[in-house]
């Protein structure tokens, strides 16, 4: 018969297997978000009915090839990082992290503003991690923000955008360097009539932010943001307005698919929008074919949220909420593969899929095709024109940059007049020294001395 003590151990270790894992499969969920690493879907946050925010069974994963039929979600580590409805997730796959930044909680715990995750150790917000790369972590961005977005706009370097926070009234963008030690967030400025909408669908390619919509209101608003030249207005004009939507590239074709747009969404299906990125021109919206089937997975809802698998032409969407105001939360997974433009209930990782095979077309004669200045994070500049970043210190950089030009080139252009100058007198003189020896060879000749 077990001893009082090890039933004490045995009970421990139960709650303290259930502190430091999720309990169960995510169920029935809205304002979580999607993330995914080499061949496993991840979700974290969220909220499981219209009021109730998870506490425990927040954090999972799904190892692919599978159906959205019957996913195989398992429950990953939750110990030490703050359970969240609405954050944004961001992966940038050669540091091997996944950045959780924003979002608020109904649970009356501190907001930590961005959470780390550790694909390798499996661990979240190491103590080493955060010493040496949180100390410039913006104090506004540690305030309740929900529904913000993010993407990784190049290697090391994501764009952060943001609109609604619960108290405050917050709108911005950022953009965070993971290149540098510590990690630096510099603010992103715009004009008075750019707007920015909370929960835009948003997706990257070649240095561009492309940004279509979202909500509070709705938005038919879309912009691309390019680091040289700050926020674009597009040369297309989105023909509903967005709320939610779910973005994927390939290739050269973006695909918006509407999820939400803001009006009447029950018994509404969503429609897939493509961009032609050589030509800068939508396509015809259409409603995807290849319902699966439970067709009411493919009914408009809003607070779902989708990722692109890496390397991949499938588009994962998760819950959301399917009627309003009532707040009926889905448990569904849909998949939309882009290649073949349908639903699908097959997720797989795809290969040798064709990346970036295009060029960009310009937008109001600016040249988008290289979002980065100088083609890395480490080195980038800030906006041109109006769109200038808060950083007090960028005014005084380059004008120290400007002024070490200038008398770099002077010194080159002194040292240069020097070099030439040093060679016209040893010309001169080496002509001189041959002129005198062969004036005094010819006096030795005529006075009949040796001439060696």
């Amino acid at each position: 018969m077990p001893s009082l003590f090890n039933s004490l151990v045995i009970v421990f270790l139960s709650f303290s297997f259930i502190d430091l894992v999720s309990s169960q499969a995510p169920g029935t969920r809205h304002s979580h978000c999607l993330f995914a690493f080499n061949d496993t879907l991840y979700m974290f946050g969220g909220t499981v009915d219209w009021g109730t925010q998870a506490a425990t069974n927040y954090f999972h994963s799904a190892q692919l090839p599978f159906s959205t039929l019957s996913t195989p979600w398992k429950p990953e580590n939750i110990n030490n990082v703050t359970p969240l409805q609405d954050p944004a997730c961001v992966v940038e796959p050669s540091l091997g992290y996944a950045l959780v930044i924003g979002g608020g909680n109904q649970l009356n715990l501190p907001n930590p503003g961005i959470q780390i995750y550790n694909f390798k150790t499996k661990e979240w917000n190491e103590s080493e991690l955060k010493n040496t790369y949180f100390p410039t972590f913006p104090s506004e961005l540690t305030k309740p923000i929900y529904r913000p977005a993010a993407v990784l706009l190049a290697s090391k370097l994501i764009f952060y955008i943001f609109e609604f926070a619960e108290t405050e009234k917050a709108t911005g963008s950022y953009l965070l360097d993971l290149g540098q030690t510590p990690w630096k967030w510099t603010a992103i400025s715009r004009n008075s009539t750019q707007k920015i909408m909370s929960s835009p669908g948003l997706a990257s390619t070649k240095g561009n932010a492309f940004i279509f919509g979202g909500c509070g209101p709705p938005s038919n608003d879309s912009y691309i943001y390019n680091q040289i030249y700050g926020y674009l207005p597009t040369p297309y004009a989105l023909p509903a307005p967005i709320a939610d939507a779910a973005v994927g590239i390939l290739n050269d074709q973006l695909m918006v698919i509407v999820l939400e747009t803001g009006s009447q969404i029950e018994n509404q299906q969503m429609f897939m929008i493509p961009l032609d990125l050589k030509t800068m021109k939508l396509g015809i919206q259409t409603i995807p074919t290849g319902v699966p089937a439970n067709t009411n997975n493919t009914l408009m809802r809003n607070r779902a949220n989708y990722v692109q698998l890496p390397g991949s032409d499938t588009i994962v969407i998760y819950g959301g909420v399917t009627s309003w105001p009532t707040g009926n939360t889905s448990s569904s997974m849909i998949a939309y593969n882009m290649t073949t433009r349908a639903w699908t209930t097959n997720v797989s990782m795809v290969t040798n899929i064709p990346s970036n095979q295009y060029q960009l077309v310009k937008v109001n004669g600016l040249d988008l095709e290289n979002g980065l200045k100088f083609g890395n994070s480490t080195t980038y500049d800030e906006p041109k024109s109006s769109n200038l970043p808060t950083d007090p210190t960028d005014a005084k950089k380059k004008n120290h940059l400007l002024t070490s030009t200038i008398i770099g080139i002077s010194i080159g252009v002194i040292g240069g007049l020097g070099l030439l100058g040093g060679i016209s007198a040893y010309i001169f003189l080496s002509l001189k020294k041959k002129r005198l020896l062969a004036e005094k060879r010819e006096s030795m000749h005529a006075n009949n001395e040796v001439v060696f």
